[in-house]
């Protein structure tokens, strides 16, 4: 089932007791999160309870137990079940969780939803592949209340721009809704959060120029490259790799990706050793260099130079360059000399903030 076809049902109260939602496209999860609490709160809108548990943390009986459990205070909820595809590499779990679920939806409250959220992979073909061992453990489910979320493509992007702008009453024309996608990607957050940007800018009442996107807008490369340097920052290995993997399914040349990295961390590090703390003096210091740099970027800078200490960016240079030497090499596979690297700098052992 696609997003739309869900929220078709809904709104004719054909509600499930559960759902298995899979794929990584976060705009139409929220769309489906706000039509299924509409639908439990039905036409005279009671108030409906959003409970958040995450299958990392709690065990599947411990989340059917609260689903059967009857709530003093808001009797409908929406149990939002984050990181479902934990239960297939949980093997204690993972060969009888399928009987639980079945023994639950014999029995589901009709005030309860289930929402398991499986967002961990791409519905590509190496994802959907991923999927069919957790599709698996919640076979009660499949085919009719699976919900598959695969990414945007250009149209659906280009879309939901236009929707979206026509909502905000923006004077924009095709060919700056074309800009706008192409500047944004095909993420539909992000689409939603520029466009709204555009509102409060012209107040709905000045055309969108192209002028004006490049202003507002940055480019989703750079602004996924920025992400990037923050989630190896922290540490975030899952987080950095999918970043990866979003450059290179966009087309983003990945040994150019790998130079942009470079050069932010490169001048983070010199921010550090001239003691730089704010942006504005960041963009002074290094336009007096001849460095080309706007406020946002700067912004960015300040940001990188507060997540890593002066060791840990040269270390992270030493790792960029041994990279950049294995993407000269004959025949490299560019994407697997990034995971690499992205592996060595967020590693437990790796000497990062």
């Amino acid at each position: 089932m696609r997003p739309a076809e869900l929220i078709q049902r809904l709104k004719e109260r054909k509600i499930d007791a559960a759902y298995l939602f899979i794929g990584a496209e976060p705009f139409r999860k929220r769309q489906c999160r706000a039509a299924l609490l509409r639908a439990l709160a039905g036409g005279e809108q009671a108030e409906v309870e959003l409970v958040r548990r995450d299958l990392q943390e709690d065990s599947l009986d411990a989340i059917l137990d609260d689903a059967r459990s009857l709530s003093l205070f808001t009797p409908r909820r929406l149990i939002w079940v984050e990181s479902a595809e934990a239960l297939a590499g949980k093997r204690s779990e993972s060969t009888d969780s399928a009987r639980q679920l079945a023994q639950y939806l014999r029995v589901a409250s009709p005030s309860v939803v289930i929402v398991f959220d499986a967002g961990r992979y791409e519905l590509d073909y190496e994802g959907r592949k991923r999927y069919e061992s957790i599709l698996k453990c919640y076979q009660p489910l499949v085919p009719s209340a699976v919900v598959e979320f695969p990414a945007l493509t250009v149209e659906e992007a280009t879309s939901l721009a236009n929707q979206l702008a026509q909502r905000a009453g923006l004077k924009i024309g095709p060919e700056e809704i074309a800009l706008l996608v192409e500047s944004a990607g095909t993420d539909g957050l992000r689409i939603a959060m520029e466009i709204e940007k555009l509102r409060l800018r012209t107040r709905s009442t000045e055309p969108v120029t192209p002028r004006l996107i490049a202003d507002l807008v940055p480019s989703a490369p750079a602004a996924t490259i920025f992400e990037l340097v923050q989630a190896v920052g922290l540490r975030q290995r899952q987080r950095a790799l999918q970043l990866l993997h979003t450059l290179a399914e966009t087309g983003e040349y990945l040994p150019l990706a790998l130079g942009f990295l470079e050069a932010q961390l490169r001048y983070a590090l010199v921010a550090r050793e001239a003691g730089l703390e704010s942006p504005q003096r960041i963009l002074t210091y290094l336009q007096q260099l001849g460095v080309r740099i706007w406020l946002k970027r700067a912004e960015e800078i300040a940001e990188t130079a507060r997540l890593f200490q002066k060791e840990e960016l040269q270390w992270a240079l030493e790792r960029i360059y041994e990279a950049d030497k294995a993407l000269r090499d004959a025949r490299p596979d560019d994407r697997v000399v990034l995971e690499r690297l992205v592996l060595e700098l967020t590693a437990p052992r790796a000497p990062l903030a």
